[in-house]
C-alpha cells in the first residue's frame, strides 16, 4: 500500500491479474455516506442448521465479477427447513475455522442488494451450525462500482425470501424499511 494525503494505493491480484485499488477518503462517495440499513432483528432468522460435511479436500469455485475464479475449500453444507421447505447452503472455509455463505434469496434485487450478500458462521460444533441472518451483509460492490466480488453460485441461489439482515444500500435513504418491502 502507498499512502500520499488522503489517497491509498493498494496492489491486488485477482486470479492470474493486477489490479490498482485507489481509495479516496475525501471522494464524493465517501463524503455523501450516510448510515446502512438493516431489518428489524428477528430471532426467527437465527436457525440451528445441520453441518453437512463435504468429502475430504472439497474445493468451492466463485466465479467474480471481473471474469476471474476463486478457488477455496469446502467444508460442506448447512441444511435448515423453512416453512416445511429444505434448503441447504454450501460455505466457504475461513482460515479461522469459521464458515462463510454468499448467498441470494428471494428478497435479492427487491429490498436487499441484487448481486448477493454475505453471511459468516462460527464453526459447526458437532453436526449444528447457527445460521444468523440478521448479520447477514452486502458484498463491497453494493456500494462502488470498482469493487471485486464473488458471483453466487448456483447451490446458493435460494428461493427462500430471507427478512433479515442489511437491505439495498440507497445513498442518502433515511427509511429503515422500503414501503414495498416485507411485513
Amino acid at each position: 500500500m502507498l499512502a500520499i494525503g488522503d489517497i491509498r494505493m493498494i496492489l491486488l491480484k485477482r486470479g492470474v491479474r493486477y489490479a490498482l485499488r485507489v481509495k479516496d477518503n475525501q471522494s464524493a462517495s465517501r463524503t455523501r455516506f450516510t448510515h446502512l440499513r438493516w431489518y428489524p432483528i428477528d430471532e426467527d432468522w437465527k436457525i440451528t442448521a445441520r453441518s453437512v460435511p463435504a468429502p475430504e479436500h472439497s474445493r468451492f469455485v466463485f466465479e467474480t465479477n471481473v471474469g476471474e475464479q476463486e478457488i477455496t475449500d469446502s467444508p460442506g453444507y448447512a441444511v435448515f427447513e423453512r416453512a416445511g421447505k429444505t434448503y441447504k447452503l454450501q460455505a466457504a472455509r475461513e482460515t479461522d475455522g469459521s464458515l462463510w455463505f454468499v448467498f441470494r434469496d428471494g428478497t435479492s434485487g427487491r429490498t436487499t442488494h441484487g448481486g448477493a450478500r454475505q453471511l459468516v458462521a462460527a464453526a459447526p460444533r458437532g453436526d449444528v451450525v447457527v445460521l444468523d441472518f440478521n448479520r447477514a451483509t452486502n458484498l463491497p460492490c453494493a456500494y462502488i462500482p470498482f469493487a471485486t466480488c464473488p458471483l453466487v453460485p448456483p447451490q446458493n441461489r435460494l428461493s427462500l425470501p430471507i427478512t433479515a439482515g442489511e437491505l439495498k444500500y440507497e445513498p442518502g435513504s433515511d427509511r429503515s424499511l422500503p414501503e414495498s418491502g416485507p411485513k
